[in-house]
Formats: C-alpha cells, sequence, structure tokens
C-alpha cells in the first residue's frame, strides 16, 4: 500500500455532501501525488472494509458509485481489515507497522474465543475491525444508531413494546413480523389493516433472508423495455419519483418509482431515454414501509399478508429516495384507499 486515505462511507448516506468533499479530497491528493512522481502515488484505488458484513455493505456502496463514474483501476478487499489479519496470523507486528495487540480487536476476539473455546467445536473468529473506532471517534451522531420507532404515520401499530390504539380506541396488540420464501402464500390476503410507516435502527440481519433479491424475476417472455418521456405520459400514473435501487451487495441503480391507482413499478435507466421495467408490485400487498432513524432517505418497502396475530414478509425492496417522506406519505394514502374500496 502506498499511501492510505480514510474515507468514512456512511456519509454517503448521511452527509451527501461532505461525502462528496472527501471523495474530492480523495481523487485530488491521488492526483497530486502522480503529478509529484511521488512513491505515495498510484493510479489504483484499492478500498478496504472493516470485514463485518452489516458494515462493509456501505463500503460495497462506495465502491460500486466509484464504478458507475466509470473511475479507472478500482479494486475491492475481499473480507476488509479481518482478513489482513488472518493471513499475516503471527507474523503481524512485523509486517502492520503500530500493531497493538492489547489494542487490536481482531486479537481481542481471538483472544476471547480461546478462552471459551471446548473440545467439542472451535468457533471461528468473527471478524471484528478497528475502523469502529475510527467511526465513532469522526462521528458524534454514531450514538444515535439505538433508538425506539418515531413519526408513525396511518394507524401506527405496536413495535418493540409500544401499543396502538385501533379505530374503538382499544390498545391493538403487538404486531409480530416473520420472514417467508415467496412459496409461502397460504395465509390471508392483506385486508383491512393500515400499512406502517416508521422510522427505525432496523436489523440488517433480519433482511438478509427476507426474499430481497438481486436481480428481480421477469415476468413473461423477455424484458420489458419501455421509453421513459413515452411512460410518463401514461394516463394512469398519479407520479413517478427518481431514485435508486439499492442491493444487499450494496450496487445502486439510477431508478424511478412509478405510482398508479393500484401498483408500485420499479423502472430501471437503460440509458438513451430508455429503462426496464423490473418490478410490479400491488400497492395492497405493501404491509410495512420502514426507514433508518440516521438515513431517513433510504426506505424498505416490504410486501406479505396477515397470518393471525402477525405479518408473513415474502419479500422487500429497497430504495434511496430523495424527499422519502413526500413519497411514503402518498403511498400510505393511496393504500389505504385501496383497502377502503376492497371493502
Amino acid at each position: 500500500c502506498r499511501r492510505h486515505f480514510h474515507l468514512e462511507c456512511n456519509l454517503m448516506l448521511q452527509e451527501p455532501v461532505a461525502f462528496a468533499t472527501a471523495v474530492q479530497g480523495l481523487l485530488t491528493a491521488q492526483r497530486q501525488a502522480i503529478e509529484a512522481n511521488s512513491n505515495a502515488g498510484g493510479e489504483h484505488l484499492c478500498f478496504m472494509g472493516s470485514g463485518r458484513v452489516e458494515e462493509d455493505q456501505y463500503t460495497h456502496m462506495v465502491v460500486a458509485s466509484f464504478l458507475q463514474k466509470n473511475t479507472h483501476y478500482v479494486s475491492l478487499l475481499t473480507g476488509g481489515y479481518a482478513s489482513i489479519h488472518d493471513y499475516f496470523g503471527d507474523h503481524m507486528a512485523d509486517c502492520l507497522e503500530d500493531h497493538n495487540v492489547r489494542k487490536c480487536l481482531v486479537c481481542q476476539e481471538h483472544n476471547v474465543q480461546q478462552t471459551k473455546s471446548t473440545p467439542l467445536k472451535t468457533s471461528t473468529p468473527s471478524s471484528t475491525d478497528l475502523f469502529s473506532k475510527f467511526s465513532a471517534a469522526m462521528k458524534s451522531k454514531s450514538a444515535e444508531v439505538k433508538g425506539k420507532l418515531l413519526d408513525i404515520i396511518v394507524n401506527p401499530s405496536a413495535n418493540g413494546g409500544a401499543t396502538a390504539s385501533g379505530s374503538n380506541g382499544v390498545p391493538s396488540a403487538p404486531v409480530q413480523e416473520r420472514h417467508v420464501s415467496a412459496k409461502e402464500r397460504n395465509g390471508k390476503r392483506y385486508r383491512n389493516v393500515a400499512p406502517v410507516f416508521s422510522i427505525d435502527d432496523e436489523n440488517e440481519d433480519a433482511l438478509d433472508g427476507a426474499g430481497e433479491r438481486d436481480e428481480p424475476p421477469l415476468t413473461g417472455d423477455g424484458k420489458e423495455i419501455v421509453n421513459l418521456n413515452q411512460y410518463f405520459k401514461t394516463a394512469d400514473i398519479i407520479n413517478a419519483f427518481k431514485c435508486q435501487e439499492v442491493h444487499m451487495s450494496g450496487y445502486m441503480y439510477d431508478s424511478h418509482l412509478i405510482i398508479t391507482p393500484g401498483q408500485l413499478l420499479v423502472l430501471r435507466e437503460l440509458g438513451r431515454g430508455q429503462a426496464q421495467i423490473m418490478v410490479r408490485r400491488p400497492l395492497a400487498s405493501i404491509v410495512k414501509i420502514t426507514a433508518k432513524k440516521r438515513h431517513r432517505d433510504l426506505i424498505t418497502f416490504k410486501y406479505g399478508f396477515p397470518d393471525g396475530d402477525g405479518l408473513l414478509i415474502t419479500d422487500m425492496d429497497r430504495f434511496l429516495i430523495p424527499n422519502a417522506a413526500e413519497v411514503t406519505a402518498l403511498i400510505s394514502r393511496l393504500i389505504v384507499q385501496v383497502l377502503d374500496d376492497a371493502k
């Protein structure tokens, strides 16, 4: 590594302006080093995260943004800092400058695992990162990670121990959520239950097995390619919002969220005024709309149906939407209308 540059990946969603400034600083430093023919200069940008999946998804998003801008010589170190630590092993002191066994979180985790190890099974050390300390020092907002549900819109339901009142004023029972495969559709259809919009700190692990797909299945014999200008003139479109579709892999796609009286559609831009229709979701299938407490423009739509006192979550989509509050308010209002018409 000729030169390192700390880039706080969370800023991409939390403080886009600050993130753009940091990226500009990175590229400027790189260009100046190359022009000066410095040993610290180089055209290659190798990104290294912490090694923790829940944190490195932001690193993946940053790398994806560089690739989408056609930045040359971009790479990602698989496994992050933890993989470097494991690679050097007992030779860390010789290979990594200023490595401190007492302060290194990976070393501490190894020591804990060795202490708790049993003859039955040796557990694999979890990837803990040194970069979390840097993040905590650089961001004062990190202390706000944990919080209860806020700003509940449209018939709030209980969550996290809170209670919600129904139309008759009687507190309703907490709605339990569970994720299932798309094949499990034997429950009742979603009826007479208003959707919940909430701002919270979603558990990333809970989203992993919920059915979010890297490439949405296409209906019909082929892809649905449309001309954006012509499609926007369709009579039944209530509104269209420019957004970015976000996948668990970290990749983001420039897209448009199309709202009709009964459906939510996602059009992914292909260039030259064309787009591909990726998904068509009935509004009545949306059972929950959530936003990150720290990233309120990062919206997750969860689809499913009631199952007794709980909800079956069959699929989900995630978007980065400017002015997301306007979008969620409109969709929530339309869902209520759809459900009222279905009575």
